[in-house]
């Protein structure tokens, strides 16, 4: 069960409306994160800070691998998967990551959650990620904020 891992979604209206659409169309599968690499560039207790992030995507049958370096992890993650995802799918480029949360789940255990919210100028959506890592869930919940609007369009056109 989902929220016994630690989703919530009751504040990530857009993982449960993700999980829902794929449910009616399975076959639908827009990207697949292949690999991710974080690399901290410098230490950050000198308050210079980088970190540098290499993302590998599969779009159909090609691999789209990007490398981008930034201040700070989570825009790192976006800038870099956006750049991956940026030459098959142009419709994802009025969406805009508007704010994203972390919570640490259970500090014992390594679990962390990352909430992501998205909008578009139209609608606005919440997406959760859950895993060991807090870059691992921020990918999670990055990756389904831009998968929403691409599958919603997908089934329904006119919704979107």
């Amino acid at each position: 069960d989902l929220e016994k891992m630690g989703y919530l979604f009751e504040r990530a209206d857009g993982s449960l409306e993700l999980l829902l659409q794929k449910q009616l169309k399975p076959e639908v599968d827009f990207f697949q994160i292949e690999s991710v690499q974080c690399l901290e560039t410098s230490p950050c207790d000198t308050g210079g800070c980088a970190v540098l992030v290499r993302t590998s995507l599969r779009v159909d049958e090609s691999i789209s691998t990007t490398e981008c370096a930034g201040g700070d992890l989570f825009h790192t993650l976006e800038q870099s998967l956006r750049e991956a995802l940026a030459p098959h799918y142009p419709e994802l480029d009025p969406v805009r990551i508007e704010r994203y949360e972390l919570q640490v789940l259970d500090p014992n255990h390594s679990k962390v959650r990352a909430f992501v919210t998205a909008a578009d100028g139209e609608r606005r959506w919440t997406t959760v990620g859950v895993a060991q890592t807090s870059t691992q869930a921020c990918l999670n919940a990055l990756s389904e904020a831009l998968e929403l609007p691409l599958i919603v369009r997908a089934v329904a056109p006119s919704r979107w």
